[in-house]
C-alpha cells in the first residue's frame, strides 16, 4: 500500500469509490474544489495501482483539522488503510486538535477512531442529508 497525494487522473476512482460505498452524492467539481483549496488534505491510498481508499481534511483554523471524508473500497478494509490515512493527513498537518463527523450508526467507523484515540463529544440530531444523526468525535494532540 502506497499513501500519496491526491491527483487529477485519481478522480474517476474516487467518484467510483463514494458511488460504492456512500449514500450521500457528491459532485466531481466538489473534490476538485476541495483538492484546490486543501492538496495536503487530499490523500488516497494506492494498492497495485489503484486507488483503495482516501482521505479528505482541511485546517478549520490554526492548529484544528477537520476530516471531511474518509472511504475505504469494501474489498480493502481491516487491512490498516483507513488508520494509515488518518495518520497520514494528521502528521501532513501536526495539528494540535482533529476533529470529524460520523454517523451514529456506523459501527465500525466510530470504532476505529475511538482506537485511534477520538472521543464523542456532540451529538447532532439530524446531521446528515438524509436526517440521521451523527456524533462530533475529537481527538487532542498536544
Amino acid at each position: 500500500m502506497n499513501i500519496r497525494p491526491f491527483r487529477h487522473r485519481d478522480l474517476d476512482e474516487v467518484m467510483r469509490l463514494v458511488d460504492r460505498t456512500l449514500e450521500d452524492r457528491y459532485t466531481p467539481d466538489f473534490f476538485l474544489g476541495m483538492w484546490e483549496v486543501a492538496p495536503q488534505g487530499f490523500l488516497v491510498a494506492e494498492e497495485r495501482g489503484r486507488v483503495a481508499g482516501f482521505v479528505l481534511a482541511v485546517l478549520a483554523d490554526v492548529g484544528t483539522l477537520r476530516i471531511l471524508m474518509m472511504c475505504v473500497a469494501p474489498d480493502h478494509r481491516r487491512r490498516g488503510i483507513a488508520s494509515a490515512l488518518l495518520e497520514d493527513v494528521t502528521a501532513a498537518h501536526r495539528p494540535r486538535v482533529v476533529f470529524l463527523e460520523v454517523k451514529k450508526g456506523n459501527i465500525a467507523a466510530l470504532r476505529l477512531y475511538q482506537r485511534h484515540g477520538f472521543v464523542v463529544t456532540e451529538s447532532l440530531p439530524d446531521f446528515y442529508p438524509d436526517g440521521s444523526p451523527g456524533y462530533r468525535m475529537e481527538k487532542r494532540l498536544q
